[in-house]
């Protein structure tokens, strides 16, 4: 009993939440706002970024990163870093993930910062997501990944 113990206590949890406002464009027009709130969850190696629609729960979605291996999964697929600090504001630099095994219209690419989230990604069909903090959204010209990355 004594080591199933010290296994759970090595186990840290911590939590934080963010507003974040989901800007979704066609190509480059925008189509929809909505507000989010991001919950971000430390679980030992994993970081569980999960975004809370304030107006619809059915769109909620949620990304994991791996710190150990530097993996960013979205649903079941895996994304690797392909371009160190690809975007950059004053106050973060986002990298580059895309899918580790390519899919015709899988979304790729993925703008991510562990501190921040999500940035951006592109659903392979047109459509680029943004979720955009207050302290940053005078920055951003959007859209970042139109026209194709």
């Amino acid at each position: 009993m004594g080591d199933k113990d010290s296994q759970v206590s090595n186990i840290q949890t911590e939590s934080k939440l963010n507003k974040r406002i989901l800007y979704v464009y066609e190509f480059d027009s925008l189509k929809r706002k909505m507000e989010y709130e991001l919950e971000i969850k430390v679980i030992d190696s994993i970081t569980i970024y999960k975004y809370h629609s304030l107006a619809d729960s059915t769109r909620n979605t949620s990304f994991r990163f791996n710190k150990a291996k530097s993996d960013l999964y979205f649903v079941f697929d895996k994304f690797n870093l392909t371009d160190f600090n690809y975007y950059q504001t004053t106050l973060f630099k986002f990298d580059k993930y895309e899918m580790s095994e390519p899919v015709v219209d899988g979304a790729s690419p993925i703008l991510f910062n562990k501190n921040y989230g999500i940035l951006a990604w592109d659903n392979g069909w047109g459509n680029q997501f943004y979720f955009v903090a207050e302290e940053i959204k005078d920055e951003i010209k959007l859209p970042i990944l139109w026209p194709r990355h």
